[in-house]
């Protein structure tokens, strides 16, 4: 998929040198307006210290929105927005142990589906 790269932009690389994902060796939007990768729409933290860091005021938001409306949500990504909505956060309940583990934290016990349900609903719903 050709990318149509801002004019503004000059490819300083500001953006891709403080993005958090790209320091966690991942391809972010920074990466895309700097053409190293053409996959990094859908990966963001939503900082915004690429645009903070931007010396031309590049609109990176604007871009990222862009380009997202033109592909197709990626199968991780609905995955984890499933999760928030089933669970109450991103990752699957094994990811989530995994992780916590790794960082020598104890396992947790999820609320279940009903209990998520309920935090979650309107205030005016089931009164």
């Amino acid at each position: 998929m050709r990318v149509d790269i801002p004019e503004d932009c000059d490819h300083c690389m500001k953006c891709v040198d403080c993005c958090i994902i790209t320091q966690m060796d991942g391809y972010s939007i920074a990466s895309e307006l700097n053409e190293l990768s053409g996959d990094g729409a859908w990966s963001c933290a939503n900082c915004w210290r690429c645009m903070e860091v931007c010396p031309q005021g590049v609109d990176i938001f604007g871009f990222m929105m862009k380009r997202r409306r033109k592909e197709i949500i990626p199968e991780l990504i609905r995955r984890g927005i499933d999760g928030i909505f089933r669970k109450g956060f991103w990752f699957g309940d094994s990811q989530f142990n995994e992780i916590r583990e790794l960082f020598g934290l104890p396992v947790v016990r999820f609320l279940g589906r009903e209990k998520v349900a309920l935090l979650m609903a309107d205030e005016g719903e089931g009164s």
